[in-house]
């Protein structure tokens, strides 16, 4: 049964009340914090490819921000809360499987400054498409998967994915390790395809890892200043960790 909800002075049309539950989480108000932050330094009329939009409220913020968006998402339900929560917004919607989306895309010479990627699965089809619609930007990627390291689930994905590495996170099951494997993962696929990707910033929730990238572009020293003050970890702490 839709329900709606209101955030940042909008009503969103979501499919049920399990969708409204991620809004006040610590990690969910970061990522749409960064979102409106990394608007703050683009230039206007930045162009953004929303891979996952769910029911808009990242491409929304991206609205906000002075950007024009391209959002895509397969679901129908989601989809049609989507339209209704983006209605008269500057904004392109696709119901689509997002891979196909790319590929025609890619079909194109399309290009985009920011392509976000709040993938609630597998990722890695999309990323390694992504690299090649950007000339330089920003590229945000969101994995769940150490939720499966927590539930020791899909071992060997993992393991086929990342490498022998992953073995020793199954057993320690440090969140802090994750990131930097994904990092130096999402890292060494934009080399591939030819772009100097680096790691600004992250934020660790108790299951997700929301990671920003640079690809090709030098970031804003007064984007860096706010980023490095910004808090990275949410939820339990190794021994001796502070905040970053």
């Amino acid at each position: 049964m839709p329900e709606e909800v209101l955030f940042a002075g909008k009503t969103f049309t979501v499919p049920d009340p399990r969708h409204t539950a991620v809004l006040p989480g610590q990690l969910g108000y970061e990522k749409r914090d960064l979102i409106r932050l990394l608007g703050e330094h683009l230039s206007p009329d930045f162009t953004v490819l929303d891979a996952y939009a769910g029911v808009g409220i990242g491409t929304y913020l991206y609205l906000r921000a002075g950007a024009s968006c391209l959002a895509v998402e397969k679901d129908a339900e989601m989809f049609a809360c989507l339209e209704r929560n983006l209605r008269g917004e500057r904004a392109v919607l696709r119901e689509q499987d997002n891979r196909r989306t790319l590929e025609e895309l890619l079909g194109r010479g399309a290009a985009f400054d920011v392509i976000d990627l709040d993938a609630p699965g597998d990722f890695h089809e999309q990323l390694a498409m992504s690299f090649r619609l950007m000339d330089s930007g920003y590229l945000w990627l969101t994995t769940c998967e150490y939720m499966h390291i927590q539930r020791n689930l899909n071992r060997s994905t993992l393991e086929r994915r990342y490498g022998a590495g992953i073995e020793e996170l199954y057993l320690t099951r440090d969140r802090y390790a994750f990131q930097e494997m994904v990092s130096r993962h999402v890292e060494a696929i934009g080399s591939t395809a030819g772009h100097e990707v680096q790691l600004v910033h992250h934020a660790i929730g108790r299951t997700a890892v929301r990671l920003l990238f640079s690809v090709d572009t030098t970031v804003p020293r007064g984007l860096t200043d706010e980023l490095s003050a910004r808090e990275r970890y949410f939820g339990p702490r190794r021994t001796g960790q502070a905040p970053s």
